[in-house]
């Protein structure tokens, strides 16, 4: 799905689309967002070869709630959420942060 909308809609950084259901059962993450990993830091964001450098990032299910606020108020306020809340990124079922 996420290869279909990036060549679709050319997705990057901030981007959001809808899953058109719950990613699990019994999960209110319908959406995704295209973010940085930050709990993970730069190891896993940008690996260096050769003096290039690679930037990753990687999809984030997240309600459509939340799809909604970063729409609104943009992808920094969101993140500021995520962090403020201190979201747990491997919870499924979580509740969404706004």
């Amino acid at each position: 799905m996420t290869a279909f909308y990036h060549h679709t809609e050319k997705l990057g950084l901030g981007h959001t689309f809808p899953l058109g259901e719950p990613w699990l059962p019994e999960s209110t993450l319908d959406h995704a967002l295209i973010s940085l990993p930050y709990p993970f830091g730069q190891d896993l964001e940008i690996f260096c070869a050769d003096g290039d450098h690679i930037h990753f990032y990687w999809v984030l299910p997240i309600t459509s709630e939340e799809t909604k606020y970063r729409h609104a108020n943009g992808l920094e306020a969101l993140e500021s959420k995520f962090s403020d809340t201190e979201m747990n990124y491997t919870d499924a079922r979580r509740a969404s942060v706004v």
